[in-house]
């Protein structure tokens, strides 16, 4: 009796897909938190530290001299911040077997994600070390982190910018004028802001906001650049830190149309700063590289071992916090 047609049911391919040697794209974060820092060399044999030095501005000589009579002298003062670099690293081991096997380029394609693990990993220590500042906004004028209830407003960013202007924080770059393209509009001299992809829905419904679009000059933006708000330029990065309600540090969400987690409102930190506010050190010629160790290298008689790797020696340090500011709001759901 026939039994009907033979179908891969019956007789399965010996290779059950085709398989692509062009790997897939990984999705990877735009990294930002070193790109504004005073950067500070560290000279190698030398010290594992590197000190800033600030002077303290001499006070108003108002009270005019009186002939013939030599006034007293002033002192100079001034602060000492010291940073001390870390040693960070991570290596991978390929087995001669994956290497004569595999299919794919496996040496290569570990080398590229050693680099953006670093990359992260670095952005990550500079990242937390930024938002321990001392300086902190909290949106809606309440009194901490476990009281946000609200998205950022402008009366919020206007609180931060007066603060900054008044501790004389410099801006990074001198006004852009506006061009004779339609609708373009002049950029003010600059502090940067670091947020969060999330945050960017409330940023952009602000009165007074600009997209990078309709900068004078678009091309003077950052890659991740989204746009301007008076003296403030956004740049986005989905590594800006945020605490998840989940962890129980803020306020119950009730009907105020935030995003939350378990009943708990998100709040991200924006990072607000100008010149000068914090430093990247990094060790000279031993800031970042790839190290890589071929078959046979060091215990390896039979060359059965390979590895990859990355080494990084660096710290950063908020030199003044008067010049940064940590703005902590929720976001609209």
């Amino acid at each position: 009796m026939a039994k009907g047609t033979t179908t891969t049911t019956q007789i399965d391919p010996g290779i059950s897909a085709l398989y692509s040697k062009t790997l897939l794209v990984r999705a990877l974060p735009y990294l930002v938190h070193a790109m504004f820092g005073q950067k500070k060399p560290l000279p190698s044999k030398n010290s594992k530290s590197v000190k800033f030095r600030r002077y303290t501005a001499l006070p108003k000589a108002t009270v005019p001299l009186t002939e013939g009579i030599t006034p007293s002298s002033d002192q100079l003062s001034k602060t000492d911040l010291t940073a001390t670099v870390k040693v960070y690293g991570q290596y991978v081991t390929i087995t001669d077997e994956i290497d004569m096997f595999v299919e794919d380029n496996t040496l290569t394609e570990t080398a590229s994600l050693l680099g953006e693990s670093m990359g992260l990993t670095l952005d990550t220590i500079y990242r937390d070390i930024l938002n321990v500042g001392t300086s902190a906004f909290y949106a809606g004028a309440v009194g901490g982190k476990v009281n946000v209830i609200t998205s950022v407003t402008t009366t919020d960013l206007d609180k931060v910018l007066r603060a900054l202007r008044n501790n004389k924080a410099k801006y990074y770059n001198k006004m852009i004028k506006s061009s004779t393209g339609v609708g373009t509009s002049p950029i003010r001299a600059t502090y940067y802001a670091i947020v969060h992809p999330n945050m960017i829905y409330d940023i952009e419904k602000l009165t007074g906001f600009v997209s990078v679009a309709d900068y004078s000059k678009p091309e003077t933006a950052h890659e991740n650049e989204i746009g301007a708000y008076k003296n403030l330029r956004f740049i986005e990065t989905t590594e800006a830190k945020y605490t998840a309600g989940a962890t129980g540090v803020t306020s119950a969400v009730g009907s105020s149309g935030l995003e939350a987690t378990s009943t708990y409102v998100n709040v991200y930190n924006m990072l607000i700063f100008g010149m000068d506010a914090y430093g990247v050190v990094d060790l000279s010629g031993h800031a970042s590289r790839n190290i890589v160790r071929g078959f046979g290298s060091g215990d390896d008689p039979l060359e059965q071992r390979a590895t990859s790797g990355w080494k990084a020696v660096t710290t950063c340090k908020i030199l003044n916090d008067n010049f940064m500011y940590r703005l902590e709001a929720g976001v609209s759901a």
